[in-house]
């Protein structure tokens, strides 16, 4: 039998480690999918995690009464520079998809704007120039990066991401590769699910970097393959 307050405590701090925004309720549903054996009562959970904000264990994490849409509404724990009406419901859908998910091969994760691992040889470096549907596209309030749908409509359930370079200008520059077809990558860093929306939503530790605007240009290379790069 688990500790349920410790597992919740686990939980939490998972999400704030990864600048996530969560409610208890999300947090019931984590603990119910690992532990699919073991009664866990939502309120038992809800009460850790009112506990942990009231003992000032989530740092500087803040909370906000939020109406969700679902005649409920409930905490959203969310950093300060979060809108925590921004707050999505269904993101913890995608979450539990996404954590039963292992990579081929774990690629370190890197900055956009660091020097790239690419599978890309010189010979065969795509070019900018020859993508002529893209789109700039601004960080969520949560610091995610949302793919037009349009870009994704001809994807599989799945999106493939790891980091690769493009040329551009005559440069070589790091970009984000995303393909719903793992036999064309050699690896890869994560892997994202489509979801009830139909959408991928790149989290931000995959977008860190030197990119000041906030702003990436999504590049559609084919049907199945898109390259991200920063706007600075």
């Amino acid at each position: 039998m688990i500790s349920v307050e410790n597992e919740t405590k686990n939980v939490v701090e998972e999400l704030m480690n990864d600048s996530d925004m969560f409610t208890a309720y999300d947090v019931t549903k984590i603990l119910r999918d690992r532990n699919p054996k073991e009664k866990i009562f939502h309120s038992s959970v809800k009460k850790k995690v009112n506990a942990l904000f009231d003992n000032d264990e989530m740092g500087l994490y803040n909370r906000e009464l939020v109406d969700i849409g679902l005649g409920v509404a409930p905490f959203v724990y969310h950093l300060p520079s979060m809108d925590a009406s921004d707050y999505d419901p269904e993101w913890i859908e995608d979450f539990l998809e996404n954590s039963t998910c292992n990579p081929i091969s774990n690629v370190p994760v890197a900055s956009v704007n660091a020097p790239a691992q690419s599978i890309s040889t010189p010979a065969s470096i795509p070019n900018l120039s020859t993508m002529t549907e893209y789109e700039d596209v601004s960080l969520s309030h949560d610091n995610r990066l949302n793919i037009p749908k349009k870009f994704i409509d001809s994807f599989n359930k799945k999106a493939y991401v790891l980091y690769d370079c493009v040329a551009s200008q005559g440069n070589n520059i790091p970009a984000i590769l995303l393909s719903d077809n793992v036999q064309n990558l050699q690896s890869y860093a994560t892997v994202y699910f489509k979801g009830a929306y139909n959408r991928v939503r790149i989290s931000n530790s995959f977008l860190t970097g030197s990119n000041n605007s906030g702003v990436y240009r999504v590049y559609k290379y084919s049907d199945n393959k898109l390259y991200v790069v920063p706007v600075n």
